[in-house]
């Protein structure tokens, strides 16, 4: 039975990552763009309050207003510096202590990465029960594949018969709204369908296609089981044939034979097949002799370092080139390699006897961005890592602590570490290593799409000086302007004659201005007068969030649906409409009709996508004027009563606040802090209250924006104008 998937894509990728930066995140969340104001949750009877830097604990020296149980912190007062931090607040002469993280990333554009993932744990993560934030901290860090499982007993539960867990294609859904990939972990036995013979490799098999099948078109990655010498397959096989060692090639044979037959089963639909899914060397050789991966397969590693640093990992140290060798020995000559699962836990170790090497925050931030820069250089595929949000509060089990986000959903360094980067190579090839002791330092050099070379060089262990040969000298030439620290703040180049200095922490050097200039663009949702176009992606039957673009011009992009061949696609704005007909390709450049004729001057563009197919899309623009010199908005979006307003909001709702508007009112209660400037004000709810009055003075005048604004439980975050 070939059941397909259907989905309706509602945003596309540009819109989540900016709605992070777009709005202020409570929880999860806490990820803020530079230049913002933080808000966050101290405690209802907090009096005193403290700002801790993540890494080192330092105490940072800030200042903030606390409004009931929200603490507003401008990012100005941490005197601008990106990275990840802690606030800690309390009551005078109290004993407990409230802890929050949060984190101010660099500016600019993000978009997914392909070779860097993440692991999600749907029975833990908040998006399980309808909240999909967790889905856009993904998306604002850079994640370009996610791994996560539907779980064979969980679509079978009777020979044959197969249904989709409803929460997992929420998540391939949300995954892919956002432009992130879905890696489908297929697992494990089924006692339920097959009580005596809960390993059936073609049950699994017909099953395995029977998923391919559905997702077709959606998900192209999957990868059969997961460290079977851990996870339920070794064991069963001990219980019911014989008692073996785990390095035993008979249980190992056996394992390989089920992949084998899946493999076959998943074969003709042209997918990305990840075999093995091992962390054991002994038990991964066995496999490649037994000739578990195929040519077209990719070889799935584990190669968690036990405290390693990842250049001295088991497989990594010697660029894959030892697992490729034996691949080639064994048939399997071209075979692909993938990290489905690797990371640094940073659980507290407090008896010093653990099995396990524990990791600092800092230590986990620069292992997991050396890691996935590794793994780039090598050729792998993609590096997913375990797992994207601890999986649990207490911080002296390992298994509780992987995560670059706490149990809570918010920041620690790491996750702060890795956003940097795909922010500064996401897009970009990675053309040579120049080290020429690569055991001791790394200098990689990549080239961006906008043709702009960036080095990113770090020393594997220790900090120290390097005399550099002439070669290397003659390309590491960035200035003091163009040279950021993990966390993408500038400093000092770290060339300084013919010696380098080498951190444990990359460091980003950019050659050309191009690069440079990006890097100091403004929050996601404004676009400066120097820049390219923005690309406005029409991916979305509606799009449920604005887009902002300054008057003059800007670029429509879109997928088109499979049966579409042409598309017709109309702006209307200020009352004038102009017609892009019998467009074959996916984007378009757009002028804009009508327009404001003063700094103060807004107006909304209306997109409607008609593709040929019948399917019809429509998205808004909020058009500005222009930006000041600091990069704000000279009007913003949008003041225009004839535009459909939505009602709706969970947690909290995003009010534009166009220029001119000196005060905004919630049920009576006014909002402090409006000052006649442009920009967004995030209203949360209050318990127990469910509709809210809003109102606003606009250039001297009442208006009222809506009648009612209602909370409802796990609605999508709206727009309100």
């Amino acid at each position: 039975m070939k059941m397909n998937f259907r989905m309706t894509v509602f945003a596309a990728a540009m819109c989540a990552a900016s709605g992070i930066g777009a709005t202020t995140p409570i929880s999860p969340g806490n990820a803020f763009h530079a230049g913002q104001t933080a808000t966050l949750a101290i405690g209802a009877s907090d009096d005193a309050w403290r700002v801790i830097d993540a890494i080192d604990e330092d105490i940072v020296v800030a200042s903030g207003t606390a409004l009931g149980s929200l603490l507003r912190l401008p990012h100005n007062s941490l005197d601008g510096k990106l990275g990840a931090y802690v606030l800690r607040s309390w009551r005078t002469g109290g004993t407990a202590t409230n802890e929050t993280r949060f984190a101010f990333l660099p500016p600019g554009d993000v978009r997914p990465c392909p070779w860097v993932g993440t692991q999600f744990h749907y029975w833990r993560d908040t998006w399980g029960t309808g909240d999909e934030r967790i889905l856009d901290l993904a998306a604002e860090a850079g994640i370009g594949i996610v791994r996560e499982a539907p779980r064979w007993a969980s679509c079978e539960t009777s020979p044959g018969v197969y249904v989709m867990p409803p929460r997992y294609e929420t998540l391939v859904n949300g995954l892919v709204r956002r432009g992130m990939a879905p890696l489908c972990h297929l697992n494990y036995q089924n006692e339920t369908a097959y009580p005596d013979d809960p390993f059936n490799a073609t049950a699994f098999g017909n099953w395995a296609a029977w998923v391919a099948d559905y997702f077709e078109g959606v998900i192209d990655t999957y990868e059969i089981w997961n460290e079977p010498h851990n996870f339920y397959f070794y064991e069963y096989y001990t219980n019911t044939v014989e008692v073996v060692s785990r390095t035993n090639p008979r249980w190992i044979q056996t394992f390989t034979d089920f992949t084998r037959t899946v493999d076959n089963a998943l074969a003709g639909r042209g997918l990305r097949v990840c075999v093995a899914s091992e962390d054991w060397s002994e038990i991964l050789y066995t496999m490649i002799e037994q000739g578990i991966a195929r040519p077209h397969n990719y070889l799935a590693l584990h190669p968690y370092a036990n405290g390693l640093r990842p250049e001295r990992g088991k497989w990594l140290k010697d660029g894959f080139a030892n697992l490729r060798s034996r691949l080639a020995a064994n048939g399997a000559e071209g075979a692909g390699i993938a990290i489905t699962e690797h990371g640094w836990s940073t659980y507290v170790d407090e008896t010093g006897t653990a099995d396990y090497a524990p990791a600092t925050f800092a230590e986990q931030a620069r292992y997991l961005v050396r890691m996935y820069l590794v793994a780039n250089a090598g050729g792998v595929e993609f590096a997913s890592q375990y797992d994207f949000k601890d999986d649990g509060t207490n911080r002296t089990k390992r298994e509780n602590n992987w995560g670059m986000l706490d149990y809570w959903g918010r920041p620690k360094p790491s996750y702060a570490a890795v956003a940097t980067m795909t922010r500064f190579v996401g897009d970009a090839t990675f053309i040579e290593e120049l080290s020429t002791a690569p055991d001791t330092y790394r200098i990689q050099h990549f080239r961006n799409s906008n043709g702009a070379d960036i080095f990113v060089i770090w020393r594997v262990e220790g900090d120290r000086k390097v005399m550099t040969s002439q070669e290397i000298r003659n390309v590491l030439k960035p200035t003091d302007d163009t040279c950021y620290d993990m966390f993408g703040n500038r400093i000092a180049s770290p060339r300084t004659g013919r010696q380098v200095s080498f951190t444990e922490d990359p460091v980003y050097m950019v050659a050309g201005a191009s690069f440079a200039e990006a890097a100091e663009w403004g929050p996601p949702w404004l676009v400066p007068a120097t820049s390219e176009p923005t690309l406005i992606y029409a991916n979305a039957r509606e799009s449920l969030l604005w887009h902002t673009t300054p008057f003059g011009g800007t670029t429509v992009r879109w997928d088109k649906p499979a049966a579409a061949t042409n598309a017709t696609l109309t702006v209307i704005c200020d009352g004038s409409s102009h017609t892009y007909a019998n467009l074959t390709g996916e984007s378009c450049e757009i002028a804009l009709p009508g327009g404001a004729a003063t700094a103060d001057g807004e107006d909304v563009v209306t997109l409607t996508l008609a593709f040929d197919d019948g399917t019809v899309r429509t998205a808004y623009l909020g058009a500005v004027t222009g930006l000041g010199s600091d990069g704000s908005a000279m009007a913003a979006p949008p003041r225009n009563a004839a535009l459909p307003s939505w009602a709706k909001f969970h947690d909290r709702a995003v009010v534009a606040i166009p220029c001119g508007a000196t005060s905004l009112t919630v049920n009576g209660t006014p909002l402090p802090d409006l000052d006649g400037s442009a920009g967004w004000r995030s209203i949360r709810r209050a318990s127990g209250v469910g509709d809210y009055d809003l109102s606003m003075t606009l250039d001297g005048e009442a208006e009222p924006l809506l009648t009612t604004l209602t909370a409802k439980a796990y609605a999508t975050l709206f727009i309100v104008h």
